[in-house]
This record gives structure tokens, C-alpha cells and sequence, in this order.
């Protein structure tokens, strides 16, 4: 290694540090000036926010109200298939929305509901990546279920789909949290920051104005497939679940009176 090699990592090796200390002091100074979003998700951080949600915010605080659905499946994380519930106290769970898209994935109909309902089957038949990614979070976040339209709902049922499509907004409701699948364009997108590699994004900019750190805050354009998609509709609700979002560059909650960057 000759000697201007060794002067180049050293300033490399300190405009690190210098990065990484701007960062934390942003991070100690205002949460709205922003935050270094890693390659996975921070599912402790989320944990905590979900916490301050339950703790803070007079509408998640609300009891959940079973009369308004009174039966409902849901996935069992742990045992890996289709669970249901009829009416009164059921297990706090959270919900998944995102974008179907064309391609075709495992739905659930008539022909194997039985099948799905049996533990391990969810192991054997391979939901889609988003759906797969979603049930990851929920293991990471310690929820035990996931409510899904395409595992919860019997498509070929005319009855079940109607039924439970004009109950989809009491549904989220009721769950404790909802995953945003914001930036994918179908089912098989899968949910940026899960795994390892999937957070392909660009690299956020850390600028000095006036001596104070700012990052780089995420590319609105990112959200278009969702919030431009034929899945995507108002949802007025009268307990505020709060909601993970994950995108391609980042992921976050947001909430009526909350937002904060992943």
C-alpha cells in the first residue's frame, strides 16, 4: 500500500466516523430532521413505536369492537395455516394491504380450505413473497396472527367475499397494526428491507445547513404503485391502528397524528 493509498483510506475511514457522528447527533437533536435508513428493518424500533402508539394516542387505546365481525380467519404464524374465530375476545393480530397485481399466487378457495386450515400447510403451499415477508414482520413483532384478503377471505365464495368485503374496514379496525406494502407492483414484490438484499435504493445524501445534519427524506414517487393502484381506498376508522409501511428505499409509521421515518 503506498503512502497516498493510506491518506485516502484515512480520510475515507474518518468521513465515516464524521458521517456516522452527524447522524447520531441528527437522531439526538429532532426526529423530523430525518434519519440514516439501514438495508433491514429495525424491527425493535418499530416495536417501540407501536408501544408509544398503545401508550399515547387516545384512539388506539379504544377496545376492539367483534360484534361488527363475527367470524373472521385468520394466519397462524406459528402453526403456519388458516385459523377461525367466531365471535367475541379474538387475538390481537395485524393486517396486510398491498397490491395483487396479474400474476397469479396462492389464494384461498373452497378446494382447499380444509387443506389450509391443517398446521404446517402454509409451509407446503408457499404464499406469495409479500404475504411470506408479512408473516417474517409479524413473527419479528410478536404477533401471533395476519390477516390477508387472499388467505382469509374464500375467493370462489360469492356469499364469504361479499360478507367480508363490506366488513374489510372494520377489519382493519380491529387489527393492532397494518403493513403497507407501498411499494410493490404485485404480490410477489415482496416487502423491502425483510431479507438481506432487498433494499436496493439510493444511498441517502447527508447535508450540513447552518451546522446541523439533514438525510435525505424518501422519494414520494416511491409510493405511486400503491397509492395509484385499484387496492388502495380511504379507510376512516374509529380505533387508529398504526401502520408500517414498507417501501423501497424505507419504511415507517404512519398515523393521523404521527409520522416518523424507519
Amino acid at each position: 500500500m503506498d503512502a497516498s493509498h493510506g491518506i485516502d483510506l484515512a480520510d475515507s475511514l474518518e468521513s465515516t466516523a464524521q458521517r456516522r457522528q452527524a447522524i447520531e447527533k441528527t437522531a439526538s437533536l429532532d426526529k423530523r430532521l430525518g434519519r440514516q435508513r439501514e438495508l433491514l428493518i429495525d424491527f425493535e424500533l418499530i416495536n417501540s413505536w407501536c408501544c408509544m402508539c398503545l401508550e399515547n394516542h387516545a384512539l388506539c387505546k379504544l377496545p376492539r369492537t367483534f360484534s361488527r365481525v363475527p367470524c373472521l380467519r385468520l394466519v397462524d404464524i406459528n402453526a403456519m395455516c388458516i385459523k377461525e374465530f367466531g365471535e367475541g375476545p379474538r387475538p390481537s393480530f395485524a393486517a396486510l394491504s398491498y397490491v395483487w397485481g396479474t400474476a397469479t399466487f396462492l389464494k384461498l378457495v373452497k378446494e382447499n380450505l380444509r387443506h389450509l386450515k391443517t398446521p404446517g400447510s402454509l409451509e407446503k403451499s408457499s404464499p406469495p413473497t409479500t404475504i411470506a415477508d408479512a408473516m417474517t414482520v409479524c413473527a419479528r413483532l410478536k404477533f401471533a396472527y395476519l390477516w390477508v384478503d387472499s388467505l382469509c377471505i374464500i375467493q370462489d365464495d360469492d356469499r364469504d367475499m361479499l360478507d367480508m368485503v363490506e366488513k374489510m374496514n372494520a377489519i382493519y379496525t380491529e387489527a393492532d397494526l397494518t403493513i403497507f406494502a407501498a411499494s410493490g407492483t404485485d404480490a410477489h414484490s415482496g416487502l423491502p428491507g425483510v431479507r438481506q438484499g432487498t433494499r436496493d435504493g439510493p444511498e441517502q445524501r447527508l447535508l450540513i445547513v447552518l451546522g446541523t445534519p439533514l438525510i435525505d427524506s424518501v422519494d414520494e414517487r416511491q409510493f405511486d404503485n400503491y397509492i395509484k393502484g385499484p387496492s388502495c381506498e380511504g379507510r376512516h376508522t374509529q380505533r387508529n391502528s398504526p401502520v408500517a409501511a414498507t417501501t423501497t428505499p424505507s419504511a415507517g409509521i404512519l398515523h393521523r397524528d404521527y409520522n416518523s421515518e424507519i
